[in-house]
């Protein structure tokens, strides 16, 4: 409910009791025939200090009202402040969640190159290039990879398994193809 609806149902009220306590007064000024200028004077006297009176409680509840909505509103803004820092705070470990499976991702990778290394004697390197797109649609995106390989038979495994791989060539890249090169 608006702050306007709150006055206008005051002013409201205020009224009706008016009238009422102006009915009253007429009555019993009708009744009593003496002195009718006086009492007349006397009710108008009487209505408008009610009037003030009404008016006066009015305007005490309209500040009544205005301090108790802005308690809520400092109320809901405490609420938003301690929401969004336990938002953040589960977005800072989730985010740092995240980081540390890449690192151990990248760590399992990085030991499987260690292992699959050449000896210094004979090493074979798998070449492998795939793209998406096309020249004319302009959406061509490319990557290359080139990955150490303990010799020719592994690295044309290793070749075929990737190209015949569909959620890699198919999915991720369109067109890809590799190749095995002796290296020194």
């Amino acid at each position: 409910m608006s702050s306007n609806s709150i006055y206008k149902i005051f002013g409201g009220l205020s009224t009706a009791a008016i009238m009422v306590i102006a009915g009253c007064l007429l009555s019993t000024l009708f009744k009593q025939s003496n002195s009718n200028e006086q009492e007349l004077s006397k009710t108008i006297i009487e209505i408008k200090n009610a009037r003030k009176e009404a008016l006066t409680e009015v305007k005490s509840m309209k500040i009544e009202a205005l301090k108790e909505i802005k308690i809520l509103q400092s109320n809901t803004l405490k609420d938003l402040e301690e929401g969004n820092a336990s938002s953040i705070s589960r977005l800072t470990k989730a985010r740092n969640n995240a980081f540390d499976e890449i690192s151990k991702v990248q760590n399992k990778v990085l030991n499987e190159l260690k292992v699959m290394s050449p000896n210094e004697s004979e090493s074979w390197w798998l070449i492998l290039v795939a793209r998406n797109g096309g020249i004319w649609d302009g959406s061509q995106t490319s990557a290359a990879w080139a990955l150490p390989m303990k010799g020719e038979t592994q690295c044309e495994a290793a070749g075929l398994k990737v190209q015949g791989d569909k959620n890699f060539h198919g999915k991720v890249y369109q067109h890809l193809r590799y190749s095995c090169v002796k290296g020194k």
